[in-house]
C-alpha cells in the first residue's frame, strides 16, 4: 500500500545525501551516538540493585542468582557467558553501555521501519522520524531508569536486539509457516529476559495500525480489518508466549528446584480488582499535566503538545467519518490504557514502575507521526516546532533529574559515612555483629530535589535490601541487617545517632 505525495516535502531540503545507505548508516551512527551521551552522562551513579551487587566478590554472580529468581533465565545464561569470558556486568558496564547504545538504535531504526511498512515516506523522511522518535524516547521519563541503573544494560540491550527481530519479520508483506513459530519463540525469548518486552510489541501492532489507519489514502480507509487481524495476530503471540513461559518456570522449579518468586506470585480475584483500579490510577496520570505522578517526563508542558497532536488525529478522523472517528479513537484509548503495562495488574504486588513501561515513552512521537501523516503537507514546519519543543522539555528535564540524582548519591554517601564515623567513634559497639536502620529517611532529605516518583529517583536509604550494602560500599564496615530500628522524632533531624541492644547496632537520624 503506497500513498501518492504531490509536493516536495520540508524533510527533503532538510537533509539530503547522494546514497541512501549513506544516510541509512549516518541516521545509525547518530542515534548510537546520542544514547552513548545519554549512558555517560550517567556513569557513575549506581542504582539501588546496582549498591547491592557492587560490594559482592562478584557483582555478576550476584545479579545471575536474582536473574534466576524473577525467571530470566536467558539473562542469567548471557550473564553467565559474560563472567565466563571475563565480563562483569557492574565492573565492565562501559562495555555494555557501547552494546547497549547499538541495541537501542538497532530497536530505534526497526520500530520506525515497521510503523511506516504501509506509508510511503522518502528516506531523508524515515531518517527525520527515526531521529525524532530515538530523541523522545532516550529522554522520556520511563527510560530514566534504564539509563540510570547499571544492572538495567544487559537485560535491555538483549531484548532491544531481540524485539528489532520481531519487528523485521512483523513487517514483512508475506508470512511463511516458519514465520509464526519463530515469532512465538522470540516471543518467549523475550519472556525468558524481561517480561514487559512482549508487551512492547503488543503496544506497538496497536500503534502500526493507527499510523497506517491515519495515512491510509482515499482508496484505502476500509482496511480495519486487516489491521485488527494483525494486531489480534500478536496479542496471540503474547498469550501464547506467556503460557509457554509459566509452563517453563514450572519445569524448572520441578527439575533445578530453583525458587522462582515472580512469575508464580499471581493475583486472587479481590486483589485483581484492587489492581485494576490502581492501574486506572496511573494510566490517568499518564496525561496528568501536573506531573503529579509521572513528574520526570516534564508533566505539563508536554501533555499540552500531546494534547495539540490528538487535535490533530481526531479532527482528521472526523472529517472522513464518524466511524473512522470512534476507530481511531478506541485505537488511542487502547494504547493509552496498555501504556501502563497490563502484567502488573496479574501480580499480587502492583508495582508500576517506569522500567515496566519503558516503551510509552514512544506515545508522543506515535502521536507526533500520526498527526503528521493526517495532515501532511500542510503544517509540517508546525509539528516540527512541537517536535523540537517536546525534544526540548525532555532533554532540559532529564538533564535536571540527571543531577539531582547525582546530588542525591552524594547526600546518601555523606549519610552513609557519617553512620560509619559514629559507629568507629563509639568503643561500646565494637563486636557487634547486627544493625537496625530506620525505615525510610529523615523529614527534609529530599529538600531542595524532585520529590521521588520511580525507584532511580528515591535514596537508598528508602529501601530496606541496599541501605546496608551502601554503608559496607562506602565505609568497609561488615555488618549484617536484622530488622528496621523504631526511632522517636529528633529535635535534630540528620543527625546520627547510635547505640547497642544486644549484638545490634541501631542507628537513628
Amino acid at each position: 500500500m503506497a500513498i501518492a505525495r504531490d509536493s516536495i516535502r520540508l524533510f527533503d531540503k532538510i537533509l539530503s545525501l547522494d546514497s541512501p545507505r549513506l544516510l541509512d548508516r549516518a541516521t545509525f551512527i547518530t542515534i548510537t551516538a546520542l544514547f552513548s551521551l545519554m549512558l555517560i552522562s550517567n556513569f557513575g551513579l549506581y542504582g539501588c540493585d546496582d549498591i547491592d551487587t557492587v560490594v559482592r566478590p562478584s557483582p555478576s554472580a550476584r545479579f545471575e542468582y536474582w536473574a534466576l529468581i524473577d525467571g530470566r533465565y536467558l539473562l542469567f545464561a548471557a550473564l553467565r557467558f559474560a563472567r565466563l569470558i571475563g565480563l562483569d556486568f557492574l565492573r565492565d558496564y562501559p562495555v555494555f553501555a557501547l552494546i547497549y547504545a547499538v541495541s537501542f538504535a538497532t530497536f530505534v531504526v526497526a520500530v520506525v521501519d515497521y510503523l511506516t511498512r504501509d506509508i510511503e515516506v522518502s528516506r531523508a523522511e524515515r531518517a527525520i522520524i527515526s531521529l525524532l522518535f530515538a530523541a523522545l524516547l532516550m529522554t522520556n521519563g520511563f527510560h530514566g531508569e534504564l539509563i540510570a541503573w547499571k544492572n538495567c544494560f544487559p537485560f535491555m540491550l538483549l531484548i532491544y536486539f531481540i524485539m528489532a527481530a520481531c519487528l523485521v519479520i512483523l513487517k514483512s508483506e508475506r508470512y511463511h509457516r516458519w514465520h509464526y513459530p519463530g515469532l512465538a519463540a522470540l516471543f518467549l525469548a523475550l519472556n525468558c529476559i524481561y517480561q514487559p518486552a512482549t508487551m512492547a510489541l503488543f503496544w506497538l501492532s496497536m500503534a502500526w495500525a493507527l499510523v497506517t489507519y491515519i495515512g491510509a489514502g482515499e482508496a484505502e480507509r476500509r482496511i480495519y480489518l486487516r489491521l485488527m487481524r494483525h494486531v489480534a495476530a500478536v496479542a496471540a503471540l503474547v498469550v501464547v508466549a506467556g503460557l509457554g513461559y509459566i509452563a517453563i518456570t514450572r519445569v524448572v522449579r520441578a527439575l533445578g528446584g530453583v525458587a522462582t518468586g515472580r512469575p508464580f506470585d499471581f493475583a486472587d480475584g479481590h486483589i485483581l480488582l484492587l489492581n485494576l483500579a490502581r492501574h486506572a490510577k496511573h494510566v490517568i496520570g499518564l496525561v496528568d499535566p501536573s506531573g503529579s505522578i509521572y513528574g520526570p517526563y516534564a508533566g505539563g508542558p508536554v501533555v499540552f503538545l500531546a494534547a495539540i497532536l490528538l487535535i490533530i488525529i481526531l479532527r482528521e478522523a472526523l472529517t472522513r467519518s464518524w466511524f473512522q472517528l470512534l476507530f481511531v479513537s478506541a485505537l488511542l484509548g487502547t494504547i493509552l490504557v496498555c501504556s501502563q503495562n497490563l502484567e502488573n495488574i496479574l501480580l499480587s504486588r502492583y508495582w508500576p514502575s517506569g522500567r515496566s513501561s519503558f516503551y510509552a515513552g514512544l506515545l508522543l512521537p506515535v502521536l507526533w507521526l500520526a498527526a503528521w501523516l493526517a495532515i501532511r503537507p500542510k503544517m509540517e514546519r508546525t509539528l516540527c516546532l512541537v517536535a523540537l519543543l517536546a525534544i526540548g522539555l525532555q532533554t532540559m528535564t532529564f538533564a535536571k533529574l540527571t543531577a539531582e540524582r547525582f546530588e542525591l548519591q552524594r547526600r546518601d554517601y555523606a549519610l552513609a559515612k557519617d553512620i560509619g564515623d559514629a559507629i568507629r567513634s563509639d568503643a561500646a559497639l565494637a563486636g557487634a555483629t547486627g544493625i537496625r536502620l530506620p525505615e525510610h529517611v529523615f523529614p527534609g532529605y529530599y529538600r531542595g530535589l524532585t520529590l521521588p516518583v520511580y525507584d532511580a529517583s528515591a535514596s537508598v536509604f528508602d529501601f530496606g535490601f541496599p541501605q546496608v550494602p551502601l554503608i559496607t560500599f562506602v565505609t568497609g564496615l561488615d555488618l549484617a541487617r536484622t530488622g528496621t530500628a523504631s526511632c522517636p522524632p529528633s529535635e535534630q533531624p540528620g543527625r546520627v545517632r547510635v547505640q547497642r541492644e544486644g549484638a545490634d547496632i541501631v542507628v537513628c537520624f
